[in-house]
């Protein structure tokens, strides 16, 4: 397979150096470069390349309009040269996993060239060779549908009683989700399928460039019966609520007293990244366990790389369940992979299974507990009546 690149650059330098590079690996064709993006747009459709490489330098303040079309009108992905807070974007938030950003650096343009070209190389490869372009095409043009309940979107959610003697408020069940490249679809398709009156707690990493997972939560929110909004620091950890690191920080759970009662909460920071990425699906799932305990269901979805993977092996030692969607409808099947390979995964299933499986998965343990703990009150009140009987 040839994948088929397109340049758009206003530096002949830049326009020369890179297709260089790119055309000596074999299974990368630049087509032709061009100067200018309004040019360029005139042109895509005829030239029909597989990937657009932009600088959003060459736009002068049109990048944002140019590289919307290119994924809207044409589904061609684009990798941009410059920062993702320098566009607004008028795209649909799930159509994020399309558009990829290589940062530039004030370093002089010809020491810029070797690392750029690098990381091209990659990301060209990543969005073609290893993306299921027809499977992501297919799902962002399904009309949306939306699995409502009787229960409304919470106005005020329910919290947990706290556990008696403890001072600790419990969380019956939390759910937890990674998801990378293909994830926005895969999302919308799963937490719109949640009932409103699920009994967890949710949390999700997405990989998504900085200023697309505000957007992104708004988009959800106005899709699913459940409340879903980005995660700020202090967040409380509640059911109910779907809360969704937001891009460039990581996204923990910590416990904090608040009114003399234990309360779990967001803590977001900038720690190093981790397997290239922050938010890191590793850093959020190893922070559950010394909380949550064996409360947890994790869920793995399409993505490139293993981020995830020690997180879920964290959340098995400690009793807690992971499910993974299956090969043929990942866009990029590495994330699920590594939890597979790795013999990690209780289910492996097609996404449009998956939002029926976590439901029934949370009210069986949900039921199970509220038995146990009938049955373990029971036990303690005829202790107790067996002691009284002995005392007098």
């Amino acid at each position: 397979m040839v994948i088929h690149v397109v340049i758009i650059d206003d530096s002949p330098f830049m326009r020369q150096a890179i297709s260089d590079v790119l055309n000596k690996d074999p299974v990368i064709n630049v087509l032709t470069s061009i100067r200018t993006g309004s040019n360029a747009l005139t042109r895509i459709g005829e030239l029909d390349p597989k990937v657009v490489v932009f600088d959003n330098e060459t736009s002068k303040g049109d990048g944002s309009y140019i590289v919307g079309t290119i994924v809207k009108e044409h589904n061609i992905p684009v990798v941009v040269l410059g920062e993702a807070g320098d566009m607004d974007l008028a795209i649909p938030a799930d159509m994020a996993g399309m558009i990829d950003f290589i940062q530039m650096s004030n370093r002089p343009i010809n020491k810029n060239v070797p690392r750029i070209t690098r990381e091209l190389r990659f990301k060209i490869k990543k969005t073609v060779v290893d993306v299921n372009i027809p499977v992501f095409l297919k799902d962002h043009n399904k009309k949306d549908s939306i699995n409502k309940v009787v229960s409304p979107k919470p106005g005020t959610v329910s919290v947990s009683a706290p556990i008696e003697g403890t001072g600790r408020r419990c969380l019956k069940t939390l759910l937890v989700i990674g998801a990378s490249t293909g994830g926005p679809m895969a999302l919308k398709e799963v937490i719109t399928k949640l009932p409103g009156n699920l009994p967890a707690a949710v949390l999700i990493v997405q990989h998504m460039p900085v200023g697309f997972t505000g957007p992104f939560s708004r988009r959800l929110d106005s899709l699913s019966a459940l409340q879903v909004r980005e995660a700020k620091e202090g967040d409380m950890v509640q059911e109910g609520v779907v809360l969704i690191a937001p891009s460039g920080s990581h996204m923990e759970v910590v416990q904090r007293t608040v009114n003399g009662i234990y309360q779990e909460m967001i803590a977001l920071n900038q720690g190093p990244k981790e397997h290239g990425v922050r938010p890191s699906v590793n850093v959020l799932f190893r922070s559950l366990p010394s909380i949550y305990g064996p409360n947890i269901l994790s869920v793995i979805l399409t993505g490139m790389g293993k981020d995830g993977a020690s997180g879920v092996e964290e959340i098995k030692k400690h009793g807690g369940r992971a499910i993974t969607q299956d090969k043929d409808s990942c866009a990029i099947y590495g994330m699920p992979r590594a939890i597979v390979e790795m013999g990690l995964a209780d289910w492996i299933l097609p996404l449009d299974k998956i939002a029926g499986k976590i439901t029934r998965e949370i009210r069986i343990k949900v039921t199970k507990d509220a038995i146990d703990g009938k049955v373990s009150g029971f036990i303690k009140d005829q202790i107790k009546k067996v002691h009284d009987e002995n005392d007098a």
